[in-house]
């Protein structure tokens, strides 16, 4: 691990704490707003900063009363003044979203530059969450506008060091050595290999099967959270995300599945999860006690092997049969990957840190 020149934050304390913390509500609540303008036109092909806000029904330009962040939603019931069409929902949730993320933000880490580069990349994330859960888009303007402040970032110094902090590096290099410190550097080999490793992948699955095993924009949305939170992180940013993804995904599939009478898709599921489920049970559930020198027991490293070798075989046979039954609803992974953005950012290092520990233990013999 490493521990980089980071210029740390300012943590308020004492009476300003509430100042703090309503001015970050508000201005969240307003950013938020905003933020439903850029996705909502970029799907339109609109311009979003000179065009004033209009109803999208009957075209009336709104007052700037009747653009109070949730207060003017609350206001008018929901429907326009004019024509009384029903606002969508989404505008007063996209706004206490992502006023909520600016508050944990300066929760978090503080007030400072870095706070204010990540509050950039919550900004991009939340329009690309309402582009990809409307249309499945994303919009290569986003990465545009968020890698190069997460680069710069991580080559100023400026981000807090909980968010690219657990560093790997070879044991003969010092970080002396290198130009930027090695934050800057996990960020490029994130941006950069998360790129080659996803686009080799919808090359392989194109080629292969031919269809995309994901979407191009997956590899945008994963090159600017390496940007800023370095390629450990989104690493874990990755399985977290796959893992919302299923628990979001399998029961729809299942019901899907059972009211079309897939009963070989549903065994295979059934099974697929009774592995992971006794996976989890012998790692997290299980009272196993490690070796004398603190690594884990060596038959546990052999059967998590046989269940992850399980896994993958019955994941290969389930995409087969889905392919051959034509049962597949297929559903964005953007939104889920931005939830696991924002899980490691907040919660992440304390489980990455459990996790290279493992891996730095792994044994075979």
């Amino acid at each position: 691990m490493c521990s980089a020149n980071w210029i740390e934050p300012a943590f308020i304390t004492g009476d300003l704490v509430w100042i703090v913390y309503t001015l970050s509500t508000i201005y969240g609540l307003c950013v938020g707003s905003f933020l439903n303008v850029v996705g909502l036109r970029l799907l339109k092909d609109e311009g979003f900063v000179w065009k004033p806000s209009y109803c999208p029904q009957c075209n009336t330009p709104l007052r700037w009363f009747h653009n109070i962040p949730v207060v003017s939603y609350l206001f008018l019931g929901g429907k326009c003044s004019v024509c009384k069409t029903p606002i969508s929902i989404q505008y007063p949730l996209i706004e206490l979203l992502t006023a909520g993320l600016f508050c944990l933000i300066v929760w978090q880490f503080g007030v400072g530059w870095g706070s204010l580069a990540l509050l950039w990349l919550i900004a991009n994330l939340v329009v690309i969450l309402i582009t990809d859960i409307k249309e499945s888009l994303i919009f290569t303007l986003n990465a545009y506008l968020a890698v190069p402040v997460g680069l710069l970032a991580n080559a100023l110094g400026i981000l807090p060091k909980s968010v690219s902090y657990l560093i790997w590096y070879p044991s003969w290099l010092s970080e002396a050595d290198t130009f930027f410190g090695f934050p800057f550097w996990s960020a490029l080999a994130g941006v950069v290999g998360f790129f080659l490793a996803f686009e080799a992948i919808i090359w392989g699955s194109r080629l292969v099967v031919g269809e995309d095993g994901f979407g191009h924009g997956d590899t945008l949305l994963l090159m600017m959270i390496a940007s800023f939170m370095g390629w450990e992180m989104t690493l874990g940013t990755l399985v977290v995300g796959g893992a919302i993804q299923a628990v979001a995904s399998f029961p729809y599939l299942i019901f899907k599945w059972a009211k079309e009478k897939q009963t070989k898709l549903l065994t295979l599921m059934g099974t697929a999860i009774a592995v992971v489920g006794g996976s989890a049970y012998l790692n997290y559930f299980a009272p196993i006690a490690p070796m004398a020198d603190g690594r884990p027991q060596q038959w546990i490293l052999w059967v998590n092997g046989g269940l992850l070798l399980g896994t993958v075989v019955l994941m290969a046979f389930i995409l087969k049969e889905v392919r051959k039954q034509e049962a597949f609803t297929s559903l964005p992974f953007g939104p889920a990957l931005i939830a696991g953005a924002f899980v490691m950012l907040f919660f992440g290092q304390p489980w990455l840190a459990k996790a290279v520990y493992f891996i730095e233990n792994f044994r075979f013999f």
